[in-house]
């Protein structure tokens, strides 16, 4: 009897509450907009009849910059170029860009896009040994969008 009176207490706490927090939305540091992976297979037989595959993966990813914190985390990318036991990832595509919120847009140059060994920062790579391609997005502020695809 006593856990009844309990749940009557906390049913009177819920309805207590102002319904305006139900179906509110609360901020976040980004918001991914569009995200998509692609994978290809492509088969033929090497020279000694044997078949074969080749595998490829593109990315392609589009977020919106909430804050300063989401620019800290997002405004760098390390796209990995490392051998992963039966599987070597060449990167055959990569195109990045900043779009402000009046339509501009700031495309990363080709030439700021630097090879080199996975930092140790990366949880996600931990464990890994080769290197990424690393390069950060220009003139990104709270509300500009980036986006970014690539090919491996």
């Amino acid at each position: 009897m006593k856990n009844f009176g309990l749940l009557i207490g906390c049913i009177g706490m819920m309805l207590a509450m102002p319904f305006s927090l139900f179906g509110q939305e609360f901020d976040s540091d980004a918001i991914v907009e569009m995200e998509k992976v692609i994978t290809k297979f492509k088969f033929f037989e090497n020279k000694d009849k044997i078949p074969v595959y080749r595998k490829s993966v593109t990315i392609k990813r589009r977020i919106q910059i909430n804050s300063l914190r989401g620019i800290e985390s997002l405004n760098k990318l390390y796209i990995p170029t490392f051998k992963d036991l039966n599987y070597k990832f060449d990167l055959v595509h990569v195109y990045a860009k900043t779009i402000k919120p009046n339509g501009d847009e700031f495309v990363v140059d080709p030439e700021h896009m630097q090879k080199t060994t996975l930092p140790g920062n990366l949880t996600f790579l931990y464990g890994y040994e080769g290197s990424v391609l690393q390069f950060a997005f220009e003139n990104v502020q709270v509300g500009d969008i980036i986006e970014y695809n690539y090919t491996m």
